[in-house]
């Protein structure tokens, strides 16, 4: 079989980023718009829409109290044969076979598990089947459907809001145990709220407020904006500030 990656790295400890080949890229594009065509994604799978995660951090500003967890290697922990049983929903056996096998590659800390990889173009979609398909995917399903809470999912990251603390905390709870159960782990390190202000996305998400970006993460901004070389980064940066929080952009 042909080589799918031509080189690979860890970005942090543990995490490996993995470049595709030109054919890969061309064999997943093809797989990613197929699958896309197949399975509609949540609405509130924000990663997989227009908005990213702005407009899913937006989703929440009504709310009063919020929550978030954070899905530990989430590409890596869909297996190959986990997404060949996900895929076999919508192809035959032998192609969602070849489906799940074009697609993962072998786990540099276990040789023996074929993993979803961290770069490869049908990855985010890829895993995010598996998620929707699991009973973590099914509990957040139907969380969206209650009255009363916000649920937004941008990739690993999921966010839950609403009014009512206690059922927050209820919440939070249930999600962790079913996570549990669909072999997803949660990082207990990311994990923040039930309260009334948390950080997503380097920007506060606080109870009825604007959005606004950490203090550290402006005064990245604030450095990339000194350093900039072209009207193009500056246009980037300020638009992205912008979009976030008028009051922060025109400081910046």
């Amino acid at each position: 079989m042909p080589a799918k990656w031509e080189h690979r790295f860890e970005r942090k400890p543990g995490r490996w980023v993995f470049v595709p080949t030109d054919e890969a890229r061309v064999a997943g594009e093809h797989i990613r718009a197929v699958v896309a065509g197949l399975w509609r994604a949540p609405t509130y799978y924000y990663h997989l829409r227009a908005g990213g995660h702005v407009a899913a951090l937006r989703e929440h500003q009504a709310s009063s109290f919020f929550f978030k967890v954070d899905i530990s290697d989430f590409f890596g922990s869909v297996s190959r044969s986990r997404l060949s049983r996900v895929l076999k929903v919508y192809f035959s056996h032998q192609k969602a076979l070849h489906v799940a096998t074009e697609s993962t590659v072998r786990d540099p800390a276990n040789p023996g598990k074929a993993m979803l990889p961290y770069g490869f173009v049908q990855s985010p979609l890829l895993a995010s089947l598996a998620l929707h398909s699991s009973r973590l995917g099914a509990l957040l399903d139907r969380l969206s459907k209650e009255e009363g809470l916000v649920v937004t999912v941008y990739v690993d990251d999921i966010v839950v809001s609403g009014h009512d603390v206690e059922r927050l905390r209820d919440v939070l709870d249930e999600v962790k145990v079913v996570a549990g159960r669909s072999r997803f782990e949660l990082s207990d390190e990311k994990q923040q709220g039930p309260a009334s202000a948390i950080e997503v996305f380097n920007i506060k998400l606080s109870a009825h407020a604007e959005l606004a970006l950490t203090d550290g993460r402006l005064a990245e901004f604030g450095e990339a904006l000194r350093a900039a070389t072209s009207a193009y980064q500056v246009a980037g940066i300020g638009s992205y500030v912008q979009s976030i929080n008028t009051a922060q952009a025109a400081a910046l």
